[in-house]
């Protein structure tokens, strides 16, 4: 596997982070960064060139918090395909459209020149042998911030994430969603 940030912190540290945060009452939005449609890839380049794109958006987003405002922002590999970002409320939209911007241009390049003239798209099988086209690899960022509710725990944070993020996977191409209840 190709090395991931190791400036990046533990999943443990996010939280302690988030804590602190949370009882210190600093305004925060929490980024849930998630690589999109990789599975019929993995299939098709298999799990070496898939890590290739993780590190890429690895790369991404650190290029991308660094580029919209250089300041303590903590980042952490989650999973496989998931990172998150905490950050100021206010930087949450510029380092989202950032890092989707800087992704969908450099993913064609992990792509064969043959599937990139049909946009990125591959013929796969899901695991019931059904055939069917996926899409290019994307990245999806659910948006959780401290403007729209109280946020009180990391649980409740990822929880809410989580329910975003279910609703972007419905959703074509690479894109943000903020979580826009009110509680």
């Amino acid at each position: 596997m190709s090395q991931i940030n190791p400036n990046w912190l533990s999943e443990l540290e996010v939280e302690n982070i988030i804590r602190e945060w949370i009882n210190q009452r600093q305004p925060m939005a929490v980024l849930f960064v998630r690589l999109m449609h990789y599975t019929a890839y993995q299939a098709e380049y298999g799990w070496a060139q898939t890590d290739t794109v993780l590190h890429m958006l690895s790369q991404t987003l650190t290029d991308s918090i660094s580029t919209v405002h250089d300041q303590a922002y903590c980042v952490a590999r989650l999973f496989s395909g998931e990172f998150v970002v905490v950050c100021s409320p206010q930087y949450a939209v510029p380092i989202a459209q950032t890092v989707i911007d800087r992704f969908d241009h450099a993913v064609p390049a992990y792509y064969s020149a043959e599937a990139q003239q049909h946009s990125c798209v591959l013929d796969a099988v899901d695991r019931r042998g059904n055939p069917y086209r996926s899409p290019a690899i994307s990245v999806g960022i659910a948006i959780v911030s401290s403007e729209q509710r109280a946020l009180e725990h990391p649980i409740q944070i990822e929880a809410v994430a989580d329910e975003v993020m279910r609703y972007i996977e419905l959703l074509p191409g690479s894109r943000y969603v903020f979580d826009r209840r009110k509680k």
